[in-house]
This record gives C-alpha cells, structure tokens and sequence, in this order.
C-alpha cells in the first residue's frame, strides 16, 4: 500500500474502503502488510496530515498494518522540486546532509507552506511514531504466539523492540 497525502472526504470514500476491504482480508488470511505514509506535501494542512496519520493508526489498530511514515521530499530535477523552487516552499540553506537527514524518522522536512512548518511535520511524525510504537506493544501482549514466532524467526527484532521501548 502507498497512500501520499491521504485527503479523508467523500470524494475518497471509495478508495478508503477498498484499502480497508484489502487490509481486513490481509488480517484475515494471516498475511502481514505495510503501508507507506507520505506527509507535508504543498496542498496538504495539519489537518489533513492528521487525516492521514490517524487513518493509519486505525489501520493498525484494527489490522495490524504496519506504518511507514515518510515527509515528501523535493528531490532535484523532480515535478515536486520545481514546484516547491517555484512557490518558495523549500526551505534556505538546504545541503546535501539535509537532504540525506529528511529520509530519517529524526530528520526535519525540506517543505514549508503557508498552511505549516517543518517542525509542524516533525512534530505530527513523532506524535504518531509514538502512537505507534505503544499500538506495537499492546499487540505484542495481545498475539504473544505471533510474537513469539517472528522473535525467533528474527531474533534481531528483539534488539530493535528494546530499543524501541
């Protein structure tokens, strides 16, 4: 799954119900899944970020799908950058190391709007990763057998999950 900028409205109602469809089957046939984020597109607001983040927590909540939540990165040469470059969305003083730093979950986010910050994204991102990461462990709790089988099946998971904690 990869959902950029997921506007909630009627005009999306059909497509939101064919992910969940697809997500309640996935749960249902044991298969695990993901689903990528992309947040702090021009066009976008914090409510509409909200929007998206909140529909993937539910998707985990319920599903146990797992979320990937990445910032929209300009990236030279692309349509994105150009529109950015254009409206003056890109943030000054831009290196090569910020560039690199935006694909981290810590990284601050290249794209400023009049309708938020970089560090209103940021802080959208660490609020949900948090969210996250405690719906992780209450199905850890939940499905002990399931957890069980991916702590042996990838006992460098445990690691990560401590360090999560």
């Amino acid at each position: 799954m990869f959902l950029a900028g997921l506007s909630i409205s009627p005009n999306s109602s059909v497509f939101i119900k064919k992910i969940i469809n697809f997500a309640r089957m996935c749960k249902k046939i044991g298969l695990r899944t993901g689903a990528f984020y992309i947040i702090g597109f021009p066009g976008e607001t914090k409510d509409t970020m909200m929007n998206t983040v909140n529909f993937a927590l539910m998707l985990k909540r319920k599903y146990d799908v797992g979320m990937h939540l990445l910032f929209a990165t300009p990236s030279y040469g692309t349509r994105l950058y150009k529109e950015c470059k254009k409206n003056g969305y890109i943030r000054d003083n831009l290196t090569p190391r910020s560039f690199a730093e935006v694909r981290q979950n810590w990284g601050l986010p290249l794209i400023e709007t009049e309708n938020f910050t970089a560090k209103d994204v940021q802080e959208i991102a660490q609020k949900a990763m948090k969210k996250y990461r405690k719906l992780s462990i209450i199905n850890y709790i939940k499905y002990p057998r399931k957890t069980l089988k991916t702590a042996l099946s990838q006992p460098n998971l445990i690691g990560k999950f401590i360090k999560n904690i």
